[in-house]
Protein backbone atom coordinates (compact mmCIF):
# COMPACT_ATOMS: atom_id res chain seq x y z
CA UNK A 1 0.00 0.00 0.00
CA UNK A 2 2.93 2.39 0.85
CA UNK A 3 4.57 1.35 -2.35
CA UNK A 4 1.47 2.49 -4.12
CA UNK A 5 1.17 5.99 -2.01
CA UNK A 6 4.89 6.89 -2.81
CA UNK A 7 4.19 6.25 -6.68
CA UNK A 8 1.17 7.70 -7.05
CA UNK A 9 1.90 11.20 -4.58
CA UNK A 10 5.24 11.10 -6.32
CA UNK A 11 3.24 11.06 -9.91
CA UNK A 12 1.13 13.98 -9.21
CA UNK A 13 3.82 15.78 -6.81
CA UNK A 14 5.77 16.43 -10.31
CA UNK A 15 3.57 17.41 -12.55
CA UNK A 16 2.39 19.98 -9.56
CA UNK A 17 5.70 21.15 -9.03
CA UNK A 18 6.71 21.80 -13.17
CA UNK A 19 3.49 23.76 -13.39
CA UNK A 20 4.35 25.76 -10.30
CA UNK A 21 7.56 26.41 -11.95
CA UNK A 22 6.41 27.42 -15.26
CA UNK A 23 6.87 23.92 -17.15
CA UNK A 24 4.44 22.20 -19.37
CA UNK A 25 4.72 18.34 -19.02
CA UNK A 26 1.76 16.01 -20.61
CA UNK A 27 3.34 12.61 -20.50
CA UNK A 28 3.61 10.15 -17.49
CA UNK A 29 7.19 8.89 -19.10
CA UNK A 30 8.73 12.40 -18.68
CA UNK A 31 7.32 12.62 -14.76
CA UNK A 32 9.14 8.38 -14.45
CA UNK A 33 12.22 10.05 -15.80
CA UNK A 34 12.28 13.24 -13.58
CA UNK A 35 11.60 11.14 -10.97
CA UNK A 36 14.40 8.68 -11.57
CA UNK A 37 16.81 11.53 -12.03
CA UNK A 38 16.04 13.69 -8.78
CA UNK A 39 16.75 10.44 -7.20
CA UNK A 40 19.78 9.75 -8.48
CA UNK A 41 20.91 13.34 -8.16
CA UNK A 42 20.34 13.06 -4.23
CA UNK A 43 22.26 10.23 -3.72
CA UNK A 44 25.20 11.79 -2.74
CA UNK A 45 23.81 15.19 -1.32
CA UNK A 46 22.64 15.52 2.26
CA UNK A 47 22.07 19.09 3.45
CA UNK A 48 23.82 19.18 7.33
CA UNK A 49 20.94 21.20 8.53
CA UNK A 50 17.79 18.57 6.64
CA UNK A 51 19.27 15.63 7.87
CA UNK A 52 19.76 17.23 12.17
CA UNK A 53 16.08 18.15 12.02
CA UNK A 54 15.02 15.51 14.65
CA UNK A 55 11.74 13.19 12.76
CA UNK A 56 9.09 14.39 15.51
CA UNK A 57 9.63 18.16 14.87
CA UNK A 58 9.34 17.43 11.12
CA UNK A 59 6.00 15.84 11.86
CA UNK A 60 4.76 19.05 13.63
CA UNK A 61 5.50 20.89 10.58
CA UNK A 62 3.84 18.67 8.07
CA UNK A 63 0.90 18.21 10.33
CA UNK A 64 0.39 22.14 9.79
CA UNK A 65 0.74 22.63 5.88
CA UNK A 66 -1.70 22.06 3.22
CA UNK A 67 -1.15 19.84 0.63
CA UNK A 68 0.57 22.94 -1.36
CA UNK A 69 3.21 23.49 1.07
CA UNK A 70 3.61 19.60 1.84
CA UNK A 71 4.80 19.28 -1.92
CA UNK A 72 6.88 21.98 -1.25
CA UNK A 73 8.72 19.96 2.30
CA UNK A 74 8.47 16.92 0.20
CA UNK A 75 10.55 18.09 -2.46
CA UNK A 76 13.83 19.90 -0.28
CA UNK A 77 15.48 16.37 0.01
CA UNK A 78 15.48 12.42 0.08
CA UNK A 79 15.23 12.67 3.66
CA UNK A 80 12.22 14.67 4.23
CA UNK A 81 10.88 12.82 1.48
CA UNK A 82 11.00 9.58 3.11
CA UNK A 83 10.00 11.01 6.50
CA UNK A 84 7.04 12.67 5.02
CA UNK A 85 5.50 9.21 2.56
CA UNK A 86 6.04 7.14 6.08
CA UNK A 87 3.90 9.44 8.10
CA UNK A 88 0.41 8.98 8.17
CA UNK A 89 -0.95 11.98 7.69
CA UNK A 90 -4.16 11.78 5.50
CA UNK A 91 -6.78 13.50 7.88
CA UNK A 92 -4.63 16.31 9.13
CA UNK A 93 -3.94 16.93 5.69
CA UNK A 94 -7.39 16.88 4.46
CA UNK A 95 -8.63 18.67 7.25
CA UNK A 96 -6.01 21.98 6.23
CA UNK A 97 -5.71 24.11 3.24
CA UNK A 98 -8.34 25.81 1.29
CA UNK A 99 -10.82 23.66 -1.29
CA UNK A 100 -9.62 23.97 -4.87
CA UNK A 101 -11.70 24.04 -7.11
CA UNK A 102 -12.27 21.17 -10.02
CA UNK A 103 -13.01 22.68 -13.16
CA UNK A 104 -12.57 19.99 -15.89
CA UNK A 105 -12.69 16.26 -15.83
CA UNK A 106 -10.81 15.16 -19.44
CA UNK A 107 -11.43 11.22 -19.96
CA UNK A 108 -9.94 11.37 -23.81
CA UNK A 109 -6.68 12.90 -21.94
CA UNK A 110 -7.29 11.66 -18.84
CA UNK A 111 -6.79 14.93 -17.20
CA UNK A 112 -8.39 17.00 -14.40
CA UNK A 113 -8.10 20.82 -14.44
CA UNK A 114 -8.04 22.48 -10.61
CA UNK A 115 -7.56 25.70 -9.36
CA UNK A 116 -6.13 27.00 -6.41
CA UNK A 117 -7.88 29.60 -4.34
CA UNK A 118 -4.35 30.16 -2.33
CA UNK A 119 -2.49 30.95 -5.57
CA UNK A 120 -5.08 31.81 -8.02
CA UNK A 121 -3.66 29.53 -10.61
CA UNK A 122 -4.49 26.32 -12.58
CA UNK A 123 -3.07 23.36 -12.25
CA UNK A 124 -3.71 20.28 -14.42
CA UNK A 125 -3.11 16.36 -13.06
CA UNK A 126 -2.99 13.68 -15.13
CA UNK A 127 -4.77 10.94 -14.19
CA UNK A 128 -4.74 7.55 -16.07
CA UNK A 129 -6.79 5.37 -13.47
CA UNK A 130 -10.05 7.22 -13.60
CA UNK A 131 -10.16 7.36 -17.56
CA UNK A 132 -13.07 5.44 -19.95
CA UNK A 133 -16.71 6.22 -19.07
CA UNK A 134 -16.32 6.92 -15.43
CA UNK A 135 -18.14 10.44 -14.43
CA UNK A 136 -17.71 12.50 -11.24
CA UNK A 137 -20.67 12.88 -9.00
CA UNK A 138 -19.43 14.77 -6.01
CA UNK A 139 -16.26 15.34 -3.77
CA UNK A 140 -16.03 14.61 0.14
CA UNK A 141 -13.19 14.62 2.28
CA UNK A 142 -10.97 14.92 -0.46
CA UNK A 143 -12.28 12.28 -2.46
CA UNK A 144 -13.74 12.14 -5.43
CA UNK A 145 -17.33 9.85 -5.90
CA UNK A 146 -16.91 8.02 -9.89
CA UNK A 147 -19.49 6.35 -11.53
CA UNK A 148 -19.58 4.36 -14.77
CA UNK A 149 -22.99 5.28 -16.65
CA UNK A 150 -23.32 2.04 -18.15
CA UNK A 151 -22.24 -0.29 -15.83
CA UNK A 152 -23.21 1.15 -12.62
CA UNK A 153 -19.32 0.90 -11.23
CA UNK A 154 -18.00 2.81 -8.96
CA UNK A 155 -15.51 4.06 -6.22
CA UNK A 156 -13.77 7.11 -4.71
CA UNK A 157 -10.39 8.36 -6.02
CA UNK A 158 -8.16 10.65 -4.19
CA UNK A 159 -6.92 12.89 -7.35
CA UNK A 160 -3.86 14.06 -5.36
CA UNK A 161 -2.46 10.60 -4.11
CA UNK A 162 -4.31 8.90 -6.85
CA UNK A 163 -5.43 6.14 -4.39
CA UNK A 164 -8.84 4.70 -5.28
CA UNK A 165 -11.51 2.43 -2.77
CA UNK A 166 -13.35 0.28 -4.60
CA UNK A 167 -17.52 0.46 -3.69
CA UNK A 168 -20.46 -1.71 -4.59
CA UNK A 169 -22.16 -1.11 -7.60
CA UNK A 170 -25.01 1.52 -7.77
CA UNK A 171 -28.45 0.93 -9.04
CA UNK A 172 -28.97 3.54 -10.53
CA UNK A 173 -25.93 4.32 -11.96
CA UNK A 174 -25.07 7.81 -11.46
CA UNK A 175 -25.60 9.87 -7.76
CA UNK A 176 -25.07 13.45 -7.79
CA UNK A 177 -23.83 13.66 -4.48
CA UNK A 178 -21.46 11.58 -1.70
CA UNK A 179 -20.46 12.38 2.11
CA UNK A 180 -18.35 10.26 3.93
CA UNK A 181 -18.20 9.98 7.75
CA UNK A 182 -14.46 10.75 8.04
CA UNK A 183 -11.49 10.60 5.91
CA UNK A 184 -10.26 7.06 4.98
CA UNK A 185 -6.95 6.76 6.86
CA UNK A 186 -5.63 3.89 8.34
CA UNK A 187 -6.68 3.98 12.00
CA UNK A 188 -10.84 4.62 11.51
CA UNK A 189 -11.60 2.10 8.63
CA UNK A 190 -13.98 0.36 11.06
CA UNK A 191 -15.98 3.35 11.27
CA UNK A 192 -15.76 4.57 7.72
CA UNK A 193 -18.71 4.46 6.09
CA UNK A 194 -19.58 6.27 2.34
CA UNK A 195 -23.43 8.01 1.89
CA UNK A 196 -24.51 8.60 -1.87
CA UNK A 197 -27.27 10.49 -2.94
CA UNK A 198 -29.37 10.38 -6.33
CA UNK A 199 -32.82 11.47 -7.80
CA UNK A 200 -34.48 8.29 -5.93
CA UNK A 201 -32.69 7.09 -3.06
CA UNK A 202 -30.37 7.85 -0.13
CA UNK A 203 -28.09 4.71 0.47
CA UNK A 204 -24.84 4.08 2.31
CA UNK A 205 -21.88 1.34 2.47
CA UNK A 206 -19.04 0.50 5.16
CA UNK A 207 -15.85 -0.88 3.45
CA UNK A 208 -15.96 -4.42 2.28
CA UNK A 209 -19.84 -4.67 2.14
CA UNK A 210 -20.61 -6.00 -1.30
CA UNK A 211 -23.78 -3.82 -2.21
CA UNK A 212 -25.19 -0.73 -0.74
CA UNK A 213 -27.66 -0.51 1.91
CA UNK A 214 -31.32 1.64 1.52
CA UNK A 215 -30.97 4.32 4.03
CA UNK A 216 -34.29 5.91 3.07
CA UNK A 217 -36.43 6.40 0.17
CA UNK A 218 -38.67 9.92 0.56
CA UNK A 219 -41.26 11.12 -1.24
CA UNK A 220 -38.79 13.68 -2.61
CA UNK A 221 -35.59 13.63 -3.60
CA UNK A 222 -32.73 14.23 -1.10
CA UNK A 223 -30.83 18.03 -1.87
CA UNK A 224 -28.01 17.60 0.91
CA UNK A 225 -26.59 15.53 3.82
CA UNK A 226 -23.91 16.15 6.32
CA UNK A 227 -22.80 14.02 9.53
CA UNK A 228 -23.06 16.44 12.53
CA UNK A 229 -22.37 15.00 16.20
CA UNK A 230 -21.99 11.52 14.73
CA UNK A 231 -25.22 11.14 12.90
CA UNK A 232 -26.38 11.95 9.41
CA UNK A 233 -28.38 14.83 8.69
CA UNK A 234 -30.50 15.17 5.09
CA UNK A 235 -32.23 17.23 4.01
CA UNK A 236 -35.15 16.63 0.61
CA UNK A 237 -36.64 18.95 -1.67
CA UNK A 238 -40.11 18.53 0.58
CA UNK A 239 -38.49 20.85 2.83
CA UNK A 240 -38.17 17.91 5.39
CA UNK A 241 -34.91 17.04 7.75
CA UNK A 242 -34.35 13.88 8.26
CA UNK A 243 -31.94 12.27 11.31
CA UNK A 244 -29.91 9.34 10.82
CA UNK A 245 -28.29 6.80 13.50
CA UNK A 246 -26.38 5.23 11.59
CA UNK A 247 -23.55 3.77 14.10
CA UNK A 248 -24.56 0.04 15.53
CA UNK A 249 -27.13 -2.02 13.74
CA UNK A 250 -27.89 -1.88 10.56
CA UNK A 251 -31.04 -1.04 10.25
CA UNK A 252 -30.43 2.74 10.93
CA UNK A 253 -33.19 4.91 13.16
CA UNK A 254 -34.47 7.95 11.64
CA UNK A 255 -36.76 10.98 12.54
CA UNK A 256 -37.87 13.58 11.38
CA UNK A 257 -37.25 17.94 12.30
CA UNK A 258 -39.35 20.79 11.74
CA UNK A 259 -37.89 22.95 8.98
CA UNK A 260 -38.62 26.66 8.69
CA UNK A 261 -40.12 28.20 5.59
CA UNK A 262 -38.44 30.57 3.48
CA UNK A 263 -39.03 32.75 0.86
CA UNK A 264 -36.04 34.18 -1.82
CA UNK A 265 -37.82 34.77 -4.82
CA UNK A 266 -35.76 37.48 -6.27
CA UNK A 267 -37.96 37.24 -9.73
CA UNK A 268 -38.70 41.16 -9.74
CA UNK A 269 -35.00 41.42 -11.05
CA UNK A 270 -35.97 40.63 -14.60
CA UNK A 271 -37.83 37.27 -16.33
CA UNK A 272 -37.14 34.25 -15.60
CA UNK A 273 -36.30 31.14 -18.05
CA UNK A 274 -35.76 29.25 -15.79
CA UNK A 275 -34.78 28.91 -11.95
CA UNK A 276 -33.86 26.69 -9.06
CA UNK A 277 -33.75 26.35 -5.19
CA UNK A 278 -31.88 24.27 -3.41
CA UNK A 279 -31.15 23.06 0.26
CA UNK A 280 -27.58 22.67 1.59
CA UNK A 281 -26.57 20.88 5.47
CA UNK A 282 -23.29 23.05 6.83
CA UNK A 283 -21.89 22.52 10.26
CA UNK A 284 -19.35 25.63 11.26
CA UNK A 285 -18.03 24.91 15.04
CA UNK A 286 -20.04 22.13 15.66
CA UNK A 287 -23.01 24.56 15.07
CA UNK A 288 -25.60 22.80 12.16
CA UNK A 289 -26.72 25.66 9.40
CA UNK A 290 -29.21 25.04 6.63
CA UNK A 291 -28.72 27.31 3.90
CA UNK A 292 -31.28 28.04 1.28
CA UNK A 293 -30.15 28.99 -2.40
CA UNK A 294 -32.01 30.57 -5.41
CA UNK A 295 -30.81 30.96 -8.35
CA UNK A 296 -32.81 32.85 -11.28
CA UNK A 297 -31.14 32.68 -14.57
CA UNK A 298 -32.31 35.60 -17.03
CA UNK A 299 -32.06 35.95 -20.85
CA UNK A 300 -30.22 38.94 -21.66
CA UNK A 301 -28.62 39.53 -25.27
CA UNK A 302 -25.33 40.68 -26.25
CA UNK A 303 -23.67 42.08 -29.82
CA UNK A 304 -20.97 40.09 -31.03
CA UNK A 305 -19.71 41.24 -34.71
CA UNK A 306 -18.22 37.43 -35.19
CA UNK A 307 -21.41 35.73 -34.91
CA UNK A 308 -22.91 36.52 -37.98
CA UNK A 309 -25.59 33.40 -38.56
CA UNK A 310 -27.09 32.70 -34.62
CA UNK A 311 -30.33 32.87 -34.32
CA UNK A 312 -32.43 35.94 -32.92
CA UNK A 313 -33.50 35.31 -29.05
CA UNK A 314 -34.81 38.85 -28.51
CA UNK A 315 -39.00 39.53 -28.25
CA UNK A 316 -39.37 40.70 -32.00
CA UNK A 317 -40.50 37.36 -32.92
CA UNK A 318 -38.45 37.31 -36.17
CA UNK A 319 -36.65 34.64 -37.57
CA UNK A 320 -33.94 36.33 -39.18
CA UNK A 321 -30.81 35.47 -38.37
CA UNK A 322 -28.27 38.19 -36.78
CA UNK A 323 -25.73 39.16 -34.24
CA UNK A 324 -27.30 39.57 -31.21
CA UNK A 325 -26.34 36.26 -28.83
CA UNK A 326 -27.69 34.92 -26.01
CA UNK A 327 -26.07 35.05 -22.39
CA UNK A 328 -27.14 34.20 -19.21
CA UNK A 329 -26.80 36.63 -16.22
CA UNK A 330 -27.36 35.04 -12.97
CA UNK A 331 -29.20 36.38 -10.12
CA UNK A 332 -28.51 34.55 -6.85
CA UNK A 333 -29.73 35.01 -2.98
CA UNK A 334 -28.68 32.93 -0.07
CA UNK A 335 -30.69 32.69 3.37
CA UNK A 336 -29.26 31.14 6.04
CA UNK A 337 -30.79 29.05 9.38
CA UNK A 338 -28.79 27.59 12.37
CA UNK A 339 -30.52 25.02 14.67
CA UNK A 340 -30.89 25.44 18.05
CA UNK A 341 -29.95 22.42 19.70
CA UNK A 342 -29.76 24.17 23.49
CA UNK A 343 -33.56 25.18 24.02
CA UNK A 344 -34.94 21.64 22.68
CA UNK A 345 -37.96 21.65 25.28
CA UNK A 346 -38.88 25.25 24.16
CA UNK A 347 -38.75 24.56 20.32
CA UNK A 348 -41.76 23.72 17.91
CA UNK A 349 -43.03 21.23 15.36
CA UNK A 350 -41.66 17.93 14.54
CA UNK A 351 -38.16 16.85 16.91
CA UNK A 352 -38.97 19.81 19.27
CA UNK A 353 -35.90 22.18 18.02
CA UNK A 354 -35.63 25.72 17.28
CA UNK A 355 -34.53 27.35 13.87
CA UNK A 356 -32.94 31.12 13.81
CA UNK A 357 -32.47 32.80 11.45
CA UNK A 358 -28.84 34.10 10.91
CA UNK A 359 -27.82 37.16 9.02
CA UNK A 360 -24.11 37.18 9.19
CA UNK A 361 -21.64 34.56 9.29
CA UNK A 362 -18.88 36.98 11.06
CA UNK A 363 -15.43 35.75 9.94
CA UNK A 364 -16.51 32.50 8.33
CA UNK A 365 -16.74 31.54 5.06
CA UNK A 366 -18.80 28.82 3.35
CA UNK A 367 -18.14 26.33 0.36
CA UNK A 368 -21.30 24.61 -1.03
CA UNK A 369 -22.44 22.69 -4.04
CA UNK A 370 -21.91 18.94 -5.61
CA UNK A 371 -19.04 18.66 -2.24
CA UNK A 372 -19.96 17.97 0.98
CA UNK A 373 -20.85 21.82 2.33
CA UNK A 374 -17.51 23.10 4.18
CA UNK A 375 -17.29 26.10 6.57
CA UNK A 376 -13.81 27.64 7.24
CA UNK A 377 -12.39 30.66 9.07
CA UNK A 378 -11.29 33.41 7.04
CA UNK A 379 -8.67 34.62 9.79
CA UNK A 380 -6.83 31.46 9.62
CA UNK A 381 -6.20 31.84 5.40
CA UNK A 382 -4.98 34.52 3.13
CA UNK A 383 -7.23 35.75 1.02
CA UNK A 384 -10.21 33.94 2.40
CA UNK A 385 -12.99 36.45 2.38
CA UNK A 386 -15.31 36.15 5.61
CA UNK A 387 -19.06 36.53 5.45
CA UNK A 388 -18.98 34.89 2.31
CA UNK A 389 -20.56 32.03 0.47
CA UNK A 390 -18.21 30.09 -2.15
CA UNK A 391 -20.99 28.34 -4.39
CA UNK A 392 -20.84 26.10 -7.76
CA UNK A 393 -23.79 25.97 -9.73
CA UNK A 394 -25.15 23.32 -12.43
CA UNK A 395 -27.93 24.09 -14.70
CA UNK A 396 -29.34 21.49 -16.81
CA UNK A 397 -31.95 23.18 -18.15
CA UNK A 398 -34.07 22.54 -21.97
CA UNK A 399 -34.34 26.09 -22.35
CA UNK A 400 -30.66 26.44 -22.20
CA UNK A 401 -26.92 24.80 -22.85
CA UNK A 402 -25.43 23.26 -19.52
CA UNK A 403 -24.48 25.81 -17.55
CA UNK A 404 -21.86 25.90 -15.01
CA UNK A 405 -20.88 28.87 -12.68
CA UNK A 406 -18.93 29.54 -9.58
CA UNK A 407 -18.88 32.54 -7.85
CA UNK A 408 -18.63 33.97 -4.30
CA UNK A 409 -21.81 35.69 -2.73
CA UNK A 410 -21.03 38.28 -0.03
CA UNK A 411 -24.10 37.36 2.35
CA UNK A 412 -23.81 41.39 3.97
CA UNK A 413 -25.05 43.04 0.87
CA UNK A 414 -25.78 40.16 -1.65
CA UNK A 415 -23.28 41.23 -3.99
CA UNK A 416 -21.54 38.09 -6.26
CA UNK A 417 -18.48 37.88 -7.88
CA UNK A 418 -16.68 35.47 -10.03
CA UNK A 419 -14.20 33.30 -7.57
CA UNK A 420 -12.16 32.01 -11.55
CA UNK A 421 -10.80 34.99 -12.74
CA UNK A 422 -9.95 32.87 -15.84
CA UNK A 423 -11.90 32.63 -19.17
CA UNK A 424 -13.56 29.47 -18.95
CA UNK A 425 -12.43 27.02 -20.69
CA UNK A 426 -14.63 25.62 -23.95
CA UNK A 427 -14.71 22.17 -22.26
CA UNK A 428 -15.36 23.37 -18.69
CA UNK A 429 -17.12 20.82 -16.49
CA UNK A 430 -19.67 20.97 -13.63
CA UNK A 431 -17.46 22.65 -11.10
CA UNK A 432 -16.86 21.19 -7.90
CA UNK A 433 -14.78 21.69 -4.46
CA UNK A 434 -12.49 19.46 -3.25
CA UNK A 435 -9.97 20.07 -0.62
CA UNK A 436 -6.34 18.34 -1.50
CA UNK A 437 -5.85 15.49 0.48
CA UNK A 438 -2.91 12.74 0.60
CA UNK A 439 -4.90 9.97 2.40
CA UNK A 440 -5.12 6.33 1.21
Amino acid sequence: MRDHKELGFTMVFISVLLQYLGVSCSSFGLLEDLEKKTIKNEKNKTNPWCSELPDDIIELILRRLDVLDYIRFYSVCKLWRSVAVGMDLGYSLCCRGLPWLMFTCDAKTQTYGFFSLSESRKYYIPLPTAGGLAHCCGSSQGWLLMCNSASGGCFLLNPFSGAEIKLPRLSPPLAYKVILSNPPVSDNTNDFMVVAMNATHLVFCRLGDLKWTLLHQPESSYSDAIYHKGKLYAVNRKDELWVFQLQGPRSPSARKLKIPPVDLDPRPLGRSDTEMMTRYLVEPKEKLLLVYGFFHLIRTHGYDSTQTHRPCYCDCGCDSPHNFIFQPQLCVKFKIYVLDEDNISSGSGEGGYQWNVQESLGNQALFLGRNTSKSLSATEFLGLKENCIYFTLNFYKKSFDEFHYSGIYHVENGMVESCFPFDPDTDMGPPIWITPSNSI
